[in-house]
């Protein structure tokens, strides 16, 4: 609350400040240097050496570690130490109970601290002194609604995010009855616990970023071809459920192999420069690609001719707030043990420049802002389809393990989640085909043929063909490609 800007917008808010030692950490006068267990330039404070925390300081040569810590120091080495001032939270605890008690509510982040992990962090035990406080000194029950963010891409600006609200929550009679009669560590336990419950019905974790970010991808390859307007309440269900899902059976050895193609599949993406939703649509035709790669690139260059003029204002803001923000997400990542990239620093770096500059550019470079949206939009249409241009069969190829990705994605929903949830088929967004997927008879009558009629027949019996030479996959997708290229022959 003390920094510019940061504590201005806080103190707006109506914020109430928490102080962390760590916040008051002052560097010590000199280094300490040891001779075998003994120390010498000390003052009589609590240190912090590395990772070692003082207990307690027996002379002015001599002191005590209250544990090991996780770095060890060398014999002669010196080493420069913050001393660390014991805070009084009880003037924070009061204040709150206080305003809880007479039917106030407050905003709370009981991980203690942003991070940018896949899994939630453990609760800071603040959360659950002030609901059992408030139970026992006003006797009042504190109800809990656990609140979780979900961003996409939460480092750039307009990104989204989702705010998802779930079951409230009010401490049980036993719990208060414990907390009262002095038992609090074991209330305070007991609280958190529930707490935690309560938040991961409404968020989205993983193990790894990696796996993460594959069951992104299997909700999208299990959307049909035209994806229904979904709410965004039925688009969160649908996340919550592969998640739920994936935890549950994500051991098995069929979600596996279906975990390692999906991570393949972004890969080559990622090579290709080019996104799951552009492979999703594009056309093959090499006359229907010349000619939307001629409108993309017209288009990229009316939108550059508004685009530019900001783009050249906005350039040195732009730059300088992207250096600083790269300086403090090093900083921060430096200083963390629980930060994997810091992306969560930069995203506040950025959010605080842009309520200070941002207003003042803001009526005059609208259109320009837009416009550059109108570039980045047709520049990577223009990208994607001038790679499918000279790289028609590669992206030819993506689209059958696409297909083959999909219908993998959906049998495994089908298969898993009848055990998983209760009248599964009544639930379901996505209608279920009225036979099983990949069946000879629903290969030949759930493909729509624009094709002759000997087209058509030819590219019914494929499934036929496969089945009786015994092909495998790599030759599944040769022979799929010279049915196509068959195709377009007899189309000209």
């Amino acid at each position: 609350m003390r920094r510019r800007v940061y504590g201005d917008i806080g103190k707006a808010l109506k914020c109430i400040p928490v102080e962390r030692p760590q916040d008051l950490a002052a560097n010590g006068k000199g280094s300490l240097k040891t001779i075998g267990m003994r120390f010498i330039e000390i003052n009589k404070e609590s240190p912090k050496l590395e990772d070692q925390i003082v207990e307690s300081i027996e002379s002015d040569t001599e002191l005590t570690l209250k544990e090991p810590g996780l770095n060890s120091f060398q014999i002669e080495s010196e080493y420069k130490f913050k001393i660390l001032p014991k805070v009084d939270q009880s003037v924070v605890f009061k204040n709150v109970i206080n305003h809880l008690g007479v039917g106030g509510s407050i905003g709370i982040f009981p991980e203690g601290g942003s991070h940018d992990q896949t899994d939630i962090l453990p609760f800071k035990a603040g959360i659950a002194f002030m609901a059992l406080g408030t139970a026992v000194q006003h006797n009042v029950p504190v109800t809990i609604i656990p609140c979780g963010l979900k961003y996409f891409n939460h480092n750039q600006f307009r990104s989204k995010v989702l705010v998802e609200f779930g079951r409230p929550y009010v401490a049980t009679t036993e719990m208060i009855e414990m907390y009262k009669s002095g038992d609090k560590r074991k209330a305070v336990s007991m609280f958190l616990k529930d707490i935690e419950t309560r938040m991961r019905e409404i968020l989205f974790s993983a193990p790894s970023f990696n796996e993460l970010q594959a069951i992104y991808m299997a909700r999208k390859l299990y959307l049909p071809k035209k994806t229904p307007k979904y709410t965004k309440e039925q688009e969160n269900d649908m996340y919550q459920r592969f998640f739920k899902g994936y935890n549950a059976f994500k051991d098995h050895r069929e979600l596996k192999h279906l975990i390692e193609g999906i991570t393949d599949y972004r890969h080559q993406l990622k090579t290709l420069n080019i996104h799951d939703y552009q492979v999703k649509n594009m056309k093959l035709s090499i006359i229907y690609l010349f000619n939307n790669l001629l409108v993309s690139f017209v288009k990229l260059c009316l939108s550059l001719l508004f685009a530019l003029p900001g783009l050249f204002m906005l350039a040195p803001l732009a730059s300088v707030v992207g250096l600083y923000a790269e300086r403090e997400r090093k900083k921060a990542l430096a200083g963390s043990d629980v930060k994997v990239k810091a992306t969560d620093v930069m995203a506040s770096v950025k959010v605080v420049s842009a309520l200070i500059f941002y207003p003042i550019y803001c009526g005059l470079f609208t259109l320009c802002v837009r416009s550059s949206d109108g570039v980045m939009r047709h520049y990577k249409a223009a990208q994607s389809r001038l790679i499918a241009f000279f790289y028609t069969d590669k992206v030819h190829d993506l689209q059958l393990v696409r297909k083959e990705l999909k219908q993998q994605v959906k049998n495994i929903v089908n298969d898993f989640g009848p055990k998983l949830f209760q009248n599964f088929d009544k639930l379901r967004l996505v209608v279920k085909e009225g036979s099983r997927p990949g069946s000879r008879s629903n290969s030949r009558s759930g493909s729509r043929s624009t094709t002759p009629f000997k087209n058509r027949s030819r590219a019914a019996s494929k499934g036929d063909l496969h089945a009786d030479l015994g092909l495998d996959y790599k030759d599944q997708l040769e022979m799929e490609r010279a049915f196509a290229c068959l195709t377009e022959l007899e189309n000209i």
